[in-house]
Order: structure tokens, then C-alpha cells, then sequence
């Protein structure tokens, strides 16, 4: 048996690899700093397992979603390899949307986690950290490897 893989192919295995790690970044230690001092993980914020507030604590689940969101588009970018029909490309088109839509629901984090503890009064000293961020590099990295095989022809 003899597998093919041409550059379309070989940029769809990225995309899901890029896909995987973004996910996988759900995970990763600092998701929000407060004024540069304090780190608020996953758990706290994602989970609502806030040490000093207890039963008040309020999990962020949108920012989960936008996570498996990405996940499921990248799996889904991942079973176009067994498709060769037109209907491809829609699928494609299809999934791209899901990992933007994801990346947009992580991007919003920040903002959830204020509203949700009122603390409204001083957003400007909450920053993204190293998961999201990486997260949505990660995811934009994936759509980008989808979007240009369709845009560039590539030599066989």
C-alpha cells in the first residue's frame, strides 16, 4: 500500500497538530495576571476552585467551549484527508469557522472573569497570560495552514 501525501495533505496534518496544542493550552498555568503580581491558573478561573472565595466562586465556561470548540474543528480538519469530493472544501470553510469562533469565545476570558467578580473598576489591570495567547496563536496558525492551499496551486 503506498500513501500520497501531497502539500494540501501535509498542511491539514498541521493544522491539526496546531489545533491539538491550542487545546491543550486550556491547561497551561497563567491564564490571567492581576497587576503583574498574581496569577489566577485554569482552575481558578476555568473550573471556579478560587482558594480564598469558596463556594462563591464562579467558573468561566464560555472560554471551555471556545477550547473544545477548536478541538473539534481541528479533528474535523483532520477527517477532510479521507474526503476527495467538492463538498471538501465547504467542509473545510466549515471547520475554519468553528476554531475562529473558538479563538474568539477564548479571546473573551478577560472580560467574562471582571463581569463575573465585578471587578469592573479595575479591568485595566487584568492581562491575558501565556495560555490564551498562545491558544489563539496556535489556532490562527491551523486556519492559516486550511486557507492557503486553497489560494496557492502547488506543484505535483
Amino acid at each position: 500500500m503506498k500513501i500520497e501525501l501531497n502539500v494540501k495533505d501535509t498542511l491539514k496534518i498541521a493544522a491539526v497538530v496546531f489545533t491539538v496544542v491550542a487545546f491543550f493550552m486550556i491547561f497551561a498555568a497563567p491564564v490571567i495576571y492581576y497587576n503583574g503580581l498574581f496569577v489566577y491558573t485554569s482552575d481558578m478561573v476555568y473550573f471556579g476552585k478560587m482558594p480564598d472565595i469558596g463556594e462563591a466562586a464562579k467558573p468561566i465556561t464560555l472560554p471551555v467551549i471556545g477550547f473544545i470548540l477548536i478541538l473539534v474543528g481541528g479533528l474535523g480538519i483532520g477527517s477532510t484527508l479521507f474526503i476527495k469530493s467538492k463538498i471538501e472544501r465547504w467542509l473545510l470553510v466549515g471547520y475554519s469557522v468553528l476554531i475562529v469562533l473558538g479563538a474568539v469565545f477564548v479571546v473573551l476570558v478577560k472580560s467574562l472573569f471582571v463581569q463575573a467578580y465585578d471587578m469592573s473598576f479595575a479591568s485595566n489591570m487584568f492581562n491575558l497570560g501565556a495560555g490564551p495567547i498562545l491558544a489563539i496563536i496556535f489556532s490562527a496558525l491551523a486556519v492559516v495552514c486550511v486557507i492557503v492551499p486553497e489560494f496557492i496551486k502547488f506543484k505535483k
